[in-house]
């Protein structure tokens, strides 16, 4: 509109929001106008936005003025689209004197990254009379988006053309206000004077000092902000220094916008309940809502086959790493991770350590899986739930054994092998078994007595796998590595016809094979959670004799040694612990032997703790 056309005799009310379908009639009765006066010129506003021409770089060709303008793509910023709206820039001088309510919004800009507040000079001289006039929708942003447009303006420029299109949304004068770096060096609690007009019944002070952050959530909605994503991978995520000032207090009338995350212990103030992390955008506004608790992620972690109950493990959830001991299936032990808005999507994967493989990976509830698990890779994508979105890995370090039989002797003999007491296992002389899976490491192999024989030789391929060979209680220990079965360990088990007496003929084996048996049980199974569980231990001979076994029994969980417990004189030993976690517990028995007795090891016992 040319101003100097005035009205001869009245003069016009301000124009507001309300009033601009107005404008265009009053345009048309001041060209037709014939007489001028002296009064001063009608307040009413020609362009849409307001700008304080020192908080923006480069006048018409800066981020926030290329933003409002722009019909579509925005030149420079090729994945935001403008608002094609008008922009005036108006200088420090002037902007006293501006109609700030006959605007949709005021926007103090970011005059990239200036550590004290004087592009906001003149706004915080009239603090008082343009924040009256801002009654509608308010984005107080503390970091400098002009400097952090992202690629093709996928971060900082989205920031400001979604905090603009909330801020005009409203149905009367909005504002966004950037505080750029201004207090970056500034202790906590330091005042923010161009914020006074606002202050009704609290007050606004702000900090720098804080370190570099990227991970931002976002903890209030509006439909208004649309485009405008926290979390991994989200618009306001990612920026290397995402935060240059956050907020210690504010007027109630505002509220949180989002909250940095990755910061120190002592700044996450916000939400006051839980804190999660410190806020550093603030927003008011008739339609913007407080997000829900954000999703949570809980990440579980099962302790397979060969993989000891409380070995640590680490996994990238996002950009957060969260550390997990493995517990015992069903369930495992789990860890409450990071929160995440509602809707994103992450991607959640484990750190696989050297010979281990996942072997599953199961997410509840099940309709927040992404896709299908990649258990090569040890990852998975989630889309996270309003409450907890849990997501369980199972992780085994096993390899294959294969025993084979070898001797001048005839028939069938039977092995068990632990740890895990599987079996048993019957294998012809002159012939191997299936390869076995069993649990990385050291296995024990025991072969059961058959009468007229004996062991008289251990071996492996690779030979450096053969441990100790223990004749007299047939138990063959060797190592198997992790990995499939081209990595497999073979063992062959060699026995000659045992034979009393004198015959030169035939090779004469005197054997005092003393072979102890173990039996156990716990009790009471099912136990419950915390309360004290008894597992007994008892070391017998076989065939019976009138010694009975000395020593020590160890009482184990895969290849962890739960305790170890000396041999009464009725060869019994007792084992008591409350510490049983949740879920089912495999214990096998290892009795290490005395002067007559060779080592041995039982059957595997399954004890089931409960939750009551």
């Amino acid at each position: 509109m040319n101003q100097s056309n005035r009205w001869i005799c009245l003069r016009p009310a301000p124009l507001t929001r309300e009033t601009r379908p107005w404008r265009a009639m009053v345009n048309a009765l001041a060209v037709i106008s014939v007489v001028v006066c002296t009064m001063a010129a009608p307040a009413f506003a020609t362009d849409d936005i307001l700008i304080l021409g020192p908080t923006v770089s480069g006048g018409t060709s800066s981020t926030e003025y290329k933003i409002i303008t722009s019909t579509g793509p925005v030149p420079g910023l090729p994945a935001v689209t403008g608002l094609g709206m008008s922009a005036k820039i108006v200088s420090a001088t002037n902007w006293k004197s501006e109609p700030y309510s006959a605007y949709e919004a005021i926007v103090l800009g970011d005059p990239l990254c200036q550590y004290d507040p004087s592009p906001v000079a003149a706004a915080e001289a009239n603090a008082m009379g343009w924040a009256a006039a801002v009654t509608g929708n308010v984005v107080i942003i503390g970091t400098d988006s002009s400097l952090h447009t992202g690629i093709n303006g996928a971060s900082g420029a989205q920031l400001w053309r979604s905090a603009i299109a909330f801020a005009a949304a409203g149905p009367t004068t909005g504002a966004v206000i950037s505080l750029s770096c201004y207090y970056d060096l500034s202790p906590t609690g330091t005042p923010v004077p161009v914020l006074q007009g606002f202050e009704k019944t609290g007050l606004f002070t702000a900090q720098g000092g804080i370190p570099c952050t990227g991970d931002v959530d976002i903890v209030a909605t509006s439909p208004a902000l649309t485009g405008l994503t926290g979390g991994p991978g989200g618009t306001l995520s990612g920026w290397g220094c995402s935060v240059h000032e956050g907020f210690n207090s504010w007027e109630p009338s505002f509220i949180p916008l989002a909250i940095a995350t990755d910061v120190p212990a002592a700044l996450k103030t916000y939400p006051v309940a839980e804190p999660r992390g410190f806020p550093y955008i603030l927003a008011r506004g008739e339609d913007l809502t407080p997000v829900d608790r954000e999703g949570l992620l809980k990440i579980c972690k099962v302790a397979g086959t060969g993989v000891p109950v409380g070995t640590s493990f680490t996994f990238i959830a996002g950009s957060t790493t969260v550390t997990v001991p493995a517990g015992p299936a069903p369930g495992g032990t789990c860890v409450v991770g990071p929160g995440f808005p509602a809707g994103a999507i992450v991607t959640v994967a484990e750190t696989i350590p050297a010979g281990h493989l996942v072997s599953s990976i199961h997410v509840a509830p099940a309709s927040q899986l992404v896709g299908v698990p990649n258990l090569l890779a040890g990852s998975v994508d989630v889309t996270i739930g309003s409450g907890v979105t849990e997501v369980t890995f199972t992780d085994t370090r096993t390899g294959f054994v294969e025993i084979c039989k070898r001797g001048d002797v005839r028939g069938d003999f039977t092995f068990v092998v632990n740890p895990g007491g599987l079996g048993p296992f019957t294998v012809p002389t002159g012939a191997c078994s299936p390869a076995i899976e069993v649990a990385a490491g050291s296995v024990m192999i025991h072969e059961l007595r058959r009468p007229g024989t004996s062991m008289v030789g251990c071996a492996t391929t690779p030979a450096s796998r053969q441990g100790s060979c223990n004749l007299g209680a047939r138990i063959s220990t060797v190592t198997v590595v992790p990995g499939d079965i081209s990595t497999q360990t073979i063992a062959y088990i060699t026995n000659r016809r045992s034979i009393v007496g004198d015959d030169s003929s035939t090779t004469h084996i005197h054997t005092t094979d003393s072979t102890a048996t173990i039996t156990m049980g716990c009790a009471p199974n099912p136990s419950v959670l915390g309360r004290p569980v008894t597992c007994t231990a008892k070391v017998a001979t076989l065939p019976p004799r009138m010694r009975t076994p000395t020593g020590l029994v160890s009482f184990m969980e895969g290849n962890e040694t739960l305790v170890t417990v000396q041999l009464n004189s009725r060869g019994t030993a007792a084992f008591t612990t409350s510490m049983l976690t949740f879920g089912p517990h495999a214990i096998v028995i290892s009795y290490g032997g005395d002067a007559q007795f060779g080592p041995s090891a039982s059957r595997q016992h399954t004890i089931t703790v409960e939750q009551r």
